[in-house]
Order: C-alpha cells, then sequence, then structure tokens
C-alpha cells in the first residue's frame, strides 16, 4: 500500500493503480482496501475516466460500509457525477455526504462545492 501510495504522491498514476489494484486482489479484506480502492478511483477520476472512477467509489462504499474512506467516496461520487453532466444528482449525492458525516472535512468539501456557482 505505501509503496502504491508514494507511485500516486510521485504523479505516477498508471504505475500506481496498477499497484493499488493489485493490493486490494491480494488483501481484500485488509484494513487499507477501502484506501486502496478510493485511491484507485482517484486516479480514474484525475485521468478523465470517469465512469470507471465512479464505479470504483461506489465500490469503496458497497465493499466497506464501514471504513474510514466512506465520506471521501460519496464526496468524489458527487464531483464524479457532476463531471458526467448529472450536476442534480450530484448535489443530492453531497448533500446526503453533510447529512450523513457532518463532521467529516469531506463534509466541509461539499459544503464549499455547493455554494451556487461552485458545481
Amino acid at each position: 500500500y505505501k509503496r502504491a501510495y508514494g507511485l500516486y504522491r510521485a504523479g505516477q498514476g498508471g504505475a500506481a493503480e496498477s499497484a493499488f489494484t493489485a493490493f486490494v486482489e491480494r488483501f481484500g479484506t485488509h484494513d487499507y482496501a477501502d484506501n486502496a480502492l478510493f485511491w484507485i478511483g482517484q486516479v480514474q477520476f484525475d485521468e478523465a475516466r470517469f465512469g470507471a472512477a465512479l464505479a470504483t467509489f461506489h465500490r469503496v462504499i458497497t465493499e466497506h460500509p464501514t471504513g474510514n474512506k466512506v465520506p471521501d467516496a460519496l464526496l468524489m461520487i458527487g464531483l464524479t457525477q457532476a463531471k458526467l453532466g448529472r450536476g442534480a444528482e450530484g448535489r443530492e449525492t453531497l448533500a446526503r455526504l453533510r447529512a450523513m458525516y457532518p463532521q467529516t472535512e469531506a463534509a466541509r468539501k461539499a459544503d464549499d462545492r455547493l455554494q451556487p456557482g461552485k458545481m
């Protein structure tokens, strides 16, 4: 996981995605599996592969519903929906994030994005 995250931080998205994918395949029940899935989705989002990113962020929530990355995945689902031209759905997702996880950094970012003209 640390190697994969280092690759991501170094701007090597493709290599990071491969390393995170290998981590998830090998250690799918590890405490960091949800984090690895999240970063796979982030690479996909960064590379404008929005359909793949949306599916991956949904996996974070469905496969790890109590994981620490659920609020961040909801944030990215909302932003990805907006990138796919589904702005109303994205705003709804961000509002749900704020309601479910109001004390998180992801909720604060959602508040900012929900301001008029931000999404």
